[in-house]
Parts: C-alpha cells; structure tokens; sequence
C-alpha cells in the first residue's frame, strides 16, 4: 500500500525468501490486477481501454537465482504517470521459478504473487457502504456467515470485521477477525467461517464491522 504524485517515481524492495533445501532461478515482473464478482476472482489480464498498471513497474533485474535458507531483496520503482488519474490503481508483483520440473512430462513453474494498491494523489471520492450481515438459520459444518461492503468512491479501503459464536450458555465458541481491502467501484462478499464447527448444537454469532471510520454492530 503506497501513494506518489502524478509524474513521480517510487522506489520500493519486494523480499524473496526460499525456506526449502533446493535453489532454483526465479524471474520477477508485474501485471494489472482488477476482480470480478463480489467472491473478487481475480484477473492478472490488461482491460481493454483501461490502465496498465503493470507498465509502471521496472525492476533493478528480472532474473534471480535464490540458494536454500536464503533471502533477496529485489529492488523496483514505481512510475507513475504524469496524465494518471488520481484515485486507486493495481498490480500484482510475481516471483515465478523458471527451473525446468519435469514431472510425468509436465513443465511445472510455480509462482507467488503480491498485490500492490497505489493510491495517485489529488482530488478523489472515498466512500461507501455496509450492505448485508447474511447467517442462515440452519447450517451444515462449517458455520459460516457473509458480510457485504460496497465501495462506491474512486480508491480502496480497508474493513476489519470482528465477530463471535457463542452457545445457548453465553459461553464464547469462537472467534474471528481479518481485515480486506474493497476495491472502488466493486461489492465484495467475505465469508466468516468457523471451522471445524461441531455437527450439532445452537450458536449466536454476533459481530461488528469498520470501514472508513465506521462501526456497524
């Protein structure tokens, strides 16, 4: 999460860490990131007619090679542009092996990515709203609720969403909290789980949420 002017640069580090025994060769390079859907399955695709925010991405290198136990920094700069609209933009960072795995005649590459929310600074809508608090009455394992958050202003903002089951006793079963980023102009469904939940009984759940300074019990 970062925030630059138009027409300014922003240098920042992404940390490579290989806990395993083997050293591989890995190549770094940075994509737009947008979702789809209030379940946010996510599209790493240029849009048509929109930003390429990966084009604002240059690395120091694109080609590492990491030994096992051991960490890199790779060192990259943000440029954004001097016509960038003001508001949220969005990437994903990837770190992608480029050894050659043969498993049963399949190449395997794998990859691990990082998003990164940009904010452009200048004049911007930030707003939105808390939708819905859905917990169906009767539930199979795992107990599981969805809260709705919609953002309806120009850049992202972050949730925290706090809840609590307990039994008919008042005794507390289980709790949770996360916290997610709601892209602008998008609705995002996020599911509360308890895992794990035990195959009979009667629970409350109750909760709060907070967003742009809001609290919803």
């Amino acid at each position: 999460v970062a925030s630059l002017d138009k027409g300014t640069s922003l240098d920042e580090t992404l940390t490579v860490v290989n806990p395993g025994t083997t050293a591989y060769n890995f190549k770094v390079y940075a994509t737009p990131f947008s979702v789809t859907g209030e379940d946010y399955t996510q599209n790493f695709n240029p849009i048509k007619n929109a930003e390429n925010v990966g084009n604002w991405f240059t690395f120091s290198s694109t080609t590492y090679h990491i030994e096992p136990n051991q960490t890199l920094n790779v060192q990259y700069r943000v440029n954004a542009p001097k016509n960038a609209l003001a508001g949220g933009h969005y990437a994903t960072l990837f770190v992608e092996t480029t050894n050659t795995a043969d498993v049963n005649g399949v190449v395997i590459h794998d990859r691990l990515g990082a998003i990164a929310y940009l904010t452009v600074n200048g004049p911007v809508k930030t707003e939105g709203s808390f939708l819905t608090w859905s917990v169906p009455y009767l539930q199979r394992p795992n107990l599981t609720a969805d809260v709705r958050i919609q953002n309806t202003g120009g850049v992202h903002f972050e949730s925290t969403i706090n809840a609590t089951v307990k039994d008919i006793f008042g005794g507390t079963k289980f709790t949770y909290s996360s916290k997610h980023q709601i892209l602008p102009q998008t609705i995002r469904k996020i599911p509360v789980v308890w895992p794990k939940t035990p195959s009979f009984g009667l629970y409350k759940i109750s909760g709060d949420l907070t967003y742009l300074g809001n609290k919803v019990l």
